[in-house]
């Protein structure tokens, strides 16, 4: 609920050019409750699917009340997932072999270690054992099986070159050691609509192995729902942790700028935002992240987000001491870092035309706005004097009004910030930089959008829980 206007503020995320958000607040502060709030109202309300990765276990008991599959991913835990598995008839314009491929000399180099990592004859020959142990699958054979870790080792231990062995050795603790977890058919329900992996519990190196595990097993639910039609909202708890192994940094990097494509809708929550900020990867997942919710922060944390976000002491202000769930919440639209621009120079343009268009209607409400959700409004077209084609448009207040501003023909003057990687481009006031109007727009959002109080929660989460009552009585 807005603290200000007292109205309700719903968030649809997935209508922001990009979905993926950031949960930050102290220990007690709400994230998580405010996390499991959206995922509630997107399984009530959506047909998407759910994935959380949950290194603490807090997300278990909702998970098991929703119908989900918890996954314990841990030496002592009864589920087992392969890391072998594999669609091939998965529908994509990229190789579901040649995927694969890729994961496990990945997960190979992660096991083989050294600063180095693997060398291109073990390379070749990982890739070489790769389509050994999936032709039959790959050929269609009656009585293919899915392979396991360990055939993947049997085979390199077949291969003349004394590369082979060398990661073959390395993968006999993960095939037939104490830490063969990893060396089991897939025992539980992945493409259930609700997925937890749990990864408490786990040592600093079977962790990054379970972590690579998890994120190949998100890739490939993204794309598998994608080719169904439904998104997958991703939830990434205690995301400081998961950023500290520069493998999976360098993923999460991928997933908030590539699998969003994919219909991902990722969420990164956190309490420490110190240690997040120390990954270098974060400020590539920042400048990707248009939903982000503040909660109570820290001193010192709330020195470095004003710093990174560019908010006011006044509004630091719904940050400090605040109580669970009262917060700010920046929906951003799609605003590009500054880099993003071009500076082309001050054009003039000069008016030529009005037209009319639709628009949203912002005026009424209630019942007028649901009959009439848009209305006419006249725009007036500028177009640059210098013939470069760049043009401009602003809205006028009536039709004739747009008519006498063309017939008096008065020009003016607009700067023109491009953005090359899309060939777009805008204009601002002459006397703005790329700097100053981004600046201005971060600051524009965030102000519009001030929270304090329990933002969605007091609504929001008492809608979920009526829903959630006629369901179970229905």
């Amino acid at each position: 609920m807005n603290a200000l206007s007292h109205n309700v503020i719903m968030a649809d995320r997935k209508k922001l050019k990009s979905a993926n958000g950031m949960y930050l607040g102290s220990t007690g502060s709400g994230k998580s409750f405010a996390a499991k709030r959206e995922l509630i109202n997107v399984f009530l309300a959506t047909q998407d699917r759910i994935v959380i990765v949950d290194p603490m276990g807090e997300y278990s008991p909702l998970v098991r009340r929703l119908g989900g599959q918890v996954i314990e991913i841990a030496p002592d835990s009864p589920h087992h997932i392969n890391p072998m598995d594999i669609e091939i008839g998965l529908n994509d314009e990229d190789s579901p072999l040649s995927m694969k491929a890729d994961f496990l000399l990945s997960l190979c180099e992660l096991v083989v270690g050294g600063k180095d990592g693997l060398q291109p004859i073990e390379k070749t020959v990982i890739d070489r054992c790769v389509r050994l142990v999936y032709r039959e699958l790959a050929l269609g054979l009656e009585g293919a099986k899915m392979p396991l870790l360990q055939d993947l080792y049997e085979e390199l231990l077949k291969q003349p070159e004394p590369e082979a062995k060398r990661v073959a050795t390395a993968l006999e603790l993960y095939c037939t050691g104490s830490l063969n977890l990893f060396n089991h058919p897939t025992n539980v329900d992945l493409s259930s609509r609700v997925v937890c992996i749990v990864l408490k519990g786990l040592g600093e190196n079977l962790r990054k192995i379970a972590m690579h595990v998890t994120n190949e097993f998100v890739t490939s639910a993204v794309h598998t729902n994608y080719q169904n039609g439904a998104a997958t909202w991703c939830y990434f708890d205690e995301f400081h942790i998961l950023l500290r192994d520069p493998l999976t940094a360098s993923y999460f990097v991928a997933v908030w700028k590539m699998l969003r494509k994919k219909g991902c809708v990722p969420s990164a929550l956190t309490q420490n935002v110190k240690d997040l900020l120390a990954s270098r990867e974060i400020e590539n997942i920042l400048d990707n992240t248009d939903f982000l919710v503040l909660l109570s922060q820290a001193q010192s944390d709330r020195a470095i987000i004003a710093k990174q976000l560019g908010i006011s002491e006044h509004q630091l202000s719904y940050i400090t001491h605040s109580n669970s769930g009262e917060g700010l919440l920046f929906y951003l639209a799609a605003i590009l870092p500054a880099d993003s621009y071009e500076d082309k120079g001050v054009y003039t343009f000069s008016p030529y035309q009005v037209l009319p268009v639709q628009v949203q209607n912002t005026v009424a409400s209630g019942r007028d706005r649901r009959v009439n959700p848009t209305k006419t409004a006249y725009m007036v077209y500028y177009r640059d004097t210098s013939g470069s084609g760049y043009q401009w448009s602003q809205q006028a207040l009536t039709r004739e009004r747009g008519q006498e501003i063309v017939d008096a023909g008065a020009a003016v003057e607009r700067r023109v910030l491009s953005v090359p990687a899309d060939r777009s481009y805008i204009t601002v006031e002459p006397g703005q930089t790329a700097e100053s109007y981004t600046a201005g727009l971060r600051q524009k959002y965030i102000t519009a959008l001030v929270l304090a109080g329990a933002y969605v929660v007091l609504y929001a989460a008492a809608w979920c829980v009526v829903v959630w009552l006629k369901k179970e009585k229905g």
